[in-house]
C-alpha cells in the first residue's frame, strides 16, 4: 500500500539572479534576428533569468565564464543567494570574486550542481566555461547523477573514443536527455569552450525538463486531511473543538467523533470499508482505537507507553508497535496479535504487493512479516547515527528507504536506499553534506507520491535559524534519480506544499488557491 502521512510547511523561494526584461524587449536583441538560437534565447530572456547588454544585443557566439554559466544557471533554477562556505581556495585568499559575494557560487555548490572537487578546489571563476562542465552540472541537476555508476553506453560520435572514462556516462546521459547535441560533423565537442547561445540553449533544456506541470486542485486542502485510497472512501479529518479535545469527522456532520476526555498525540489512520484507526494519549496511556460509523472502539491501552502506528494493509488490519520493541498487528474486529519472533524497535514499516510487511529496526536490520506472521531478517548497512525515517514500496516491488543522520562535516547527510530481496541494489545520496554546511542542519520530508515520484521538500537551516538553499525535489522510485524541480513562473511565488488527501502531493499558493504537482 502506498501511504504518506507526513505534513509541513515550507516556503519555495523563486529569486532570479539576473534582470527581468519584457518579452517585448526579448524581441529586440539586434544579433538574434537570424541566429540558430533565436527562440531558445528569446525565451530566457522573457523569462527574466538572463538577459542582453545595454546595447541592444546578446552576443550570442561570444563565450561564457564560468561564474556567468553558474549565474545563468541558478537564475533559471531559481536558486536563492548562498553566502556559505564553498571549499574553493578563492575563499582564502580574497578578494572574493563577485560570484562569491553575490551569493552564485555557494548557491550552485550547496543545491549540488557545481562540486569543488570537479575543479581541485580552485574554481577560476572567470576562466571560460567548457561544454563538458556544463554536462556535469546538467547531469546533476537533472537528478541524474545516481544513474552515471551504472551506464555503459556507447556513442557514435566521432570524437567519443578520445574522452576519459569518468567522463562517458555523464556525456551519454546528457545526451540521451536530449541536453546535448552534436555539431555538424557529429563531434560532442565537449572540450570546446562553450558559447552564450550555446549555454542558454542547453540551460533551456533542463528546464524543460525540471519544470513541474500544475493543475488547479478543487478542495479544502486541509492539512489533517487523509483517506484510504478507493473509490468511495470517506476523507478524514479531526479539529480542536477545545483545547485537547478533538472531533474526528469522515466527512459527514452525522458521524463527527467527539471526545469526552482530554486527550493528546492524535494520529488517524484510515482503512477501507469507511473506517480509520486512531492512535491517542489519554494521560500517560497510549490508546490504539478503530473509529467506524461514528463510534469509537477501544483496541488496546498501553500505560506509559505512546503506540507508533506504522502502516495499514488493504485488508485493514493496522500494523503498530506497542512504544517498545515488540511489533502488533491488529484485525479489523478488534484482535491484536503479537509478532512474536521480533525484538527491534520498528521505525517504519510498509506493505509490499504481496500483503507482505516491510519494518526497518533501530537497530539497522529490514523485517519481512508473511500472512503466517513468520518473520525474515535482512541486514542493512547503516551508521550508528542513522535512522530509517521514511519506506515505501516502488511500482517494481522493490522496497526504498530514506535514512538521515549527521555527516563527518556537521551537516546532515540523507540517503535513499533502494532493496530488492533483502539486499541493496542502489544508494543515493539525497542531501550531501555540502547541503547541510558545517554549523547548519538539513531535512527532507515527504509531500505525497505520484505513481513513481515522490515529492519531498529539503529544507536549510543556517545557525541563526534562517532558512537556506531549500526547495522542492522529487525522487523517482523507479531510477533513483533525485531532481531539484522548478515551479512555473505564473503561480505565487511563495507555495506550501501539503499532502493531498489521496496521498498525493499539491501547492497552497498565497492566495489560498491549491495546485497539484503532475508527474
Amino acid at each position: 500500500m502506498r501511504r504518506i502521512i507526513s505534513i509541513f510547511t515550507a516556503a519555495v523561494l523563486l529569486a532570479a539572479a539576473w534582470p527581468m526584461p519584457t518579452v517585448a524587449a526579448a524581441a529586440r536583441l539586434s544579433d538574434m534576428q537570424t541566429h540558430w538560437a533565436r527562440t531558445q534565447v528569446e525565451a530566457g530572456v522573457a523569462a527574466g533569468y538572463v538577459s542582453g547588454y545595454p546595447d541592444g544585443s546578446f552576443k550570442p557566439d561570444a563565450s561564457i565564464t564560468r561564474a556567468e554559466f553558474y549565474k545563468l544557471l541558478g537564475a533559471a533554477m531559481r536558486l536563492s543567494a548562498e553566502q556559505t562556505a564553498t571549499g574553493f581556495a578563492e575563499e582564502r585568499q580574497g578578494p572574493l570574486h563577485w560570484s562569491f559575494t553575490q551569493g552564485h557560487i555557494p548557491a550552485a555548490v550547496a543545491s549540488g550542481l557545481l562540486v569543488p572537487s570537479d575543479y581541485a578546489d580552485v574554481l577560476s571563476p572567470d576562466t571560460r566555461v567548457t561544454r563538458r562542465e556544463i554536462v556535469l552540472a546538467a547531469v546533476r541537476a537533472l537528478g541524474k547523477e545516481p544513474l552515471v555508476a551504472g551506464s555503459r553506453q556507447v556513442l557514435e560520435n566521432p570524437d567519443w573514443a578520445g574522452y576519459p572514462a569518468w567522463l562517458k556516462p555523464y556525456a551519454a546521459i546528457a545526451v540521451g536527455s536530449g541536453i546535448v547535441t552534436g555539431y555538424a560533423d557529429r563531434t560532442l565537442g565537449l572540450e570546446r569552450n562553450a558559447t552564450r547561445a550555446e549555454a542558454l540553449v542547453m540551460v533551456q533544456r533542463i528546464l524543460g525538463q525540471v519544470t513541474v506541470g500544475l493543475t488547479a486542485e478543487a478542495g479544502s486542502g486541509d492539512a489533517n486531511a487523509i483517506r484510504h485510497p478507493g473509490e468511495g472512501e470517506p476523507t478524514w479529518t479531526w479539529r480542536e473543538a477545545a483545547p485537547g479535545r478533538p472531533v474526528i469527522s469522515n466527512g459527514t456532520l452525522d458521524q463527527d467523533y467527539p471526545f469526552g476526555e482530554a486527550v493528546s498525540g492524535l494520529v488517524l489512520m484510515p482503512a477501507p470499508v469507511k473506517a480509520a484507526w486512531v492512535r491517542y494519549m489519554s494521560g500517560t496511556t497510549g490508546v490504539v482505537a478503530r473509529l467506524s460509523r461514528g463510534k469509537l472502539t477501544e483496541v488496546a491501552r498501553y500505560p506509559g507507553a505512546t503506540p507508533e502506528p506504522l502502516t495499514v494493509d488493504d485488508d485493514g488490519w493496522l500494523w503498530f508497535t506497542d512504544g517498545a520493541s515488540r511489533l502488533l498487528v491488529a484485525s479489523p474486529v478488534g484482535e491484536v496479535l503479537p509478532v512474536e519472533s521480533i525484538s527491534d524497535r520498528l521505525t517504519t514499516g510498509a506493505i509490499d504487493w504481496n500483503g507482505h510487511f516491510w519494518g526497518i529496526g533501530s537497530s539497522g536490520t529490514i523485517w519481512r512479516v508473511t500472512s503466517d506472521l513468520a518473520a525474515i531478517s535482512y541486514p542493512l548497512e547503516m551508521r550508528p547515527d542513522q535512522v530509517a525515517d521514511f519506506s515505501a514500496i516502488a511500482d517494481d516491488g522493490s522496497l526504498w528507504l530514506l535514512l538521515k543522520g549527521a555527516s563527518a562535516e556537521g551537516g546532515a547527510k540523507v540517503e535513499a536506499v533502494k532493496l530488492a530481496y533483502g539486499k541493496v541494489t542502489k544508494r543515493v545520496s539525497l542531501l550531501g553534506p555540502y547541503f547541510g554546511g558545517v554549523a547548519g542542519h538539513a531535512r527532507v520530508r515527504v509531500v505525497g507520491r505520484s505513481g513513481p515520484f515522490l515529492w519531498t521538500e529539503a529544507r536549510v537551516i543556517g545557525p541563526d535559524f534562517a532558512e537556506r538553499n531549500g526547495g522542492l525535489y522529487r525522487l523517482n522510485l523507479e531510477t533513483g534519480e533525485f531532481t531539484r524541480v522548478v515551479l512555473p513562473r505564473d503561480v505565487a511565488a511563495a507555495m506550501e506544499p501539503v499532502s493531498a488527501a489521496d496521498g498525493g502531493a499539491v501547492l497552497r499558493d498565497t492566495g489560498g488557491r491549491f495546485w497539484r504537482m503532475l508527474p
